[in-house]
């Protein structure tokens, strides 16, 4: 059994892509909502998820995001005892695999895999999977939560310090992050939202300072890295 624990904040026009995804492979689906202000959360009810919400209305709290990642995965619900995994990702990562025979890991390492594209999907995040390598986005979000008292994500949950008995799968699944499809000024509307919405604590801590660039500095970065997109298929077949 493989329950997803996915934290979303605002994720109406493609919280489904998501969902369906995981519900290809997971028993069950957990969302974790941000006070979201769209009809996130009525989407994932309509397709039988879990919903709960966390943090503090109109604020975006890393703190709050890492110790939701922290702890997420250790709450109660109904069969928790029959869990062999838990996934723990943000609404816009998407795993490619899933374990499928038992190796002896207990935590499956991940390639990070930025997507970069002009269109948005329709039926599937799979159906765009341009994009690059990029080693901010190999975290750690699938493990077997009887062998793993504490994950440790630090801030940001780019890094983690797991505890427990902790064993590296030998291979790696592709962790899909699709922030960036929908073009430039997709990414600079978002991103101004989440600027608005920063606690004071990122703002003092530089957390979260991505948020802070240029609508030009964003859109330059945003080409760079499109135009040095590649097919998945691509990077797969040099593994």
């Amino acid at each position: 059994m493989i329950e997803a624990h996915i934290i979303a904040w605002n994720e109406a026009d493609t919280i489904h892509l998501t969902i369906k995804h995981y519900q290809a492979f997971c028993s069950r689906i957990i969302l974790w909502d941000n006070h979201s202000t769209d009809n996130t959360r009525e989407i994932a009810k309509s397709m039988n998820c879990i919903v709960k919400t966390f943090g503090n209305k109109g604020e975006l709290s890393d703190r709050a995001y890492m110790e939701l990642k922290n702890e997420c995965w250790k709450k109660k619900h109904p069969g928790i005892d029959h869990r062999s995994w838990v996934i723990v990702v943000d609404a816009d990562e998407i795993l490619s695999g899933y374990p499928q025979k038992d190796t002896g890991a207990t935590i499956y390492k991940t390639i990070g895999w930025n997507v970069f594209s002009h269109d948005m999907p329709v039926d599937s995040w799979q159906e765009i999977t341009n994009g690059h390598y990029e080693q901010n986005y190999s975290k750690t979000v699938l493990f077997d939560p009887k062998a793993i008292t504490d994950i440790n994500f630090h801030i940001g949950c780019h890094m983690s310090t797991p505890k427990g008995n902790v064993v590296f799968s030998k291979e790696s699944i592709f962790l899909l992050h699709y922030r960036n499809v929908g073009g430039p000024q997709r990414l600079i509307d978002r991103h101004n939202v989440y600027r608005a919405r920063m606690s004071k604590e990122n703002l003092q801590r530089k957390w979260g300072h991505h948020y802070l660039v240029t609508d030009e500095e964003r859109v330059k970065e945003w080409e760079d890295k499109y135009r040095k997109s590649v097919p998945l298929s691509q990077a797969i077949s040099l593994q």
